[in-house]
């Protein structure tokens, strides 16, 4: 089994290098929109059991030589191959950190039954950018959000509570609701944003909510009407009360 692993990814080495070189060969004439499709078929033309790491040589060796042309990369492949989007999408998002949102967007797009592979597979590599990732895959594929969120959930467990507590249904305001609530926790954690993302256990991460019991009210006496005729004072009214005596207040 080891012996076969290491062929398949020499073969792959070969393959991302043969690609390379086509692309240094023709450096002066190929345009960028004409590497994407030819990386998307060195991978569809890849055996199936070689076709990952087919797919993670040619995405970093040609990002590597054109970080530019990462989504539209990615993009093709996923368009081609829908099974390699996430593959694809991770080793883009891997060689080029700042167009994760970008790259995202174009993997989802291009296939998105795939959305929830996508997001799961980056989130899990860069968890603290999961928002950025769910917004863009959203953005995407907007009828995928329950898989967006599931996937967001069990690619990073400290997640799972907060979106299980959010009161909202779409994908922004879940991520929003669930941005509040990790700030707090956070802060009350006294840990840092990368700390808590980091966590795998839910429990751990952010424990289940458990509410105070409170006494039962208690119940006093009724209200009386006052028996009597009430009577009205004048400022005319005057007492006199003599040194050493006391005020009737019966009047």
């Amino acid at each position: 089994m080891k012996r076969n692993t290491t062929k398949s990814l020499v073969t792959a080495v070969v393959s991302a290098a043969s690609l390379v070189l086509a692309l240094n060969a023709s450096a002066g004439t190929t345009s960028i929109t004409e590497i994407p499709a030819q990386a998307a078929r060195q991978v569809a033309d890849a055996k199936a059991d070689q076709r990952a790491d087919v797919t993670k040589a040619v995405v970093a060796k040609a990002i590597a030589q054109k970080p530019m042309v990462a989504p539209a990369l990615v993009s093709a492949i996923a368009q081609k191959s829908p099974e390699m989007a996430a593959t694809a999408a991770l080793a883009a998002v891997t060689q080029s950190p700042k167009q994760i949102g970008e790259i995202t967007k174009a993997a989802v797009a291009a296939a998105p039954s795939q959305a929830g592979n996508i997001v799961a597979a980056i989130c899990e590599k860069f968890p603290t950018k999961y928002n950025l990732v769910a917004i863009a895959a959203y953005e995407a594929a907007p009828t995928a959000g329950k898989e967006i969120l599931a996937a967001v959930a069990s690619s990073v467990p400290a997640m799972k509570p907060l979106i299980a507590r959010s009161a909202f249904s779409s994908v922004p305001s879940v991520i929003a609701d669930t941005q509040s609530m990790l700030k707090v926790a956070v802060s009350t954690g006294n840990i840092t944003t990368e700390q808590y993302l980091s966590t795998k256990t839910v429990a751990a991460a952010a424990p289940a909510y458990s509410p105070v019991a409170l006494p039962p009210p208690t119940v006093g006496a009724p209200f009386t009407t006052p028996v009597g005729t009430p009577v009205e004072k004048s400022r005319t009214d005057t007492a006199v009360i003599n040194p050493g005596g006391s005020r009737d207040y019966s009047n």
